[in-house]
């Protein structure tokens, strides 16, 4: 029973290692392809002033809306 049991565990602690392996090569691979990507150089955002209370906001007279629109200046906590 006990060598069935020390079996099963080294069994199992080979296929998570082969799964975090497989998800590992997978994922930079995908990072890779995306890099590579004509497209993904073309993003150039430019930056904005958000708040939380735009992006409650449907619009500036949204009636709905449960948060005031602040000013960039407004202090918050971090």
């Amino acid at each position: 029973m006990a060598f069935e049991r020390k079996r099963y565990s080294s069994v199992a602690a080979a296929s998570q290692s082969y799964l975090k392996v497989s998800i590992m090569s997978t994922s930079s691979s995908a990072v890779s392809q995306l890099k590579n990507s004509p497209l993904a150089g073309n993003i150039n955002y430019e930056p904005t002033v958000w708040s939380r209370a735009d992006a409650l906001k449907v619009n500036e007279n949204d009636p709905t809306t449960t948060q005031p629109l602040v000013s960039a200046d407004f202090p918050v906590m971090s």
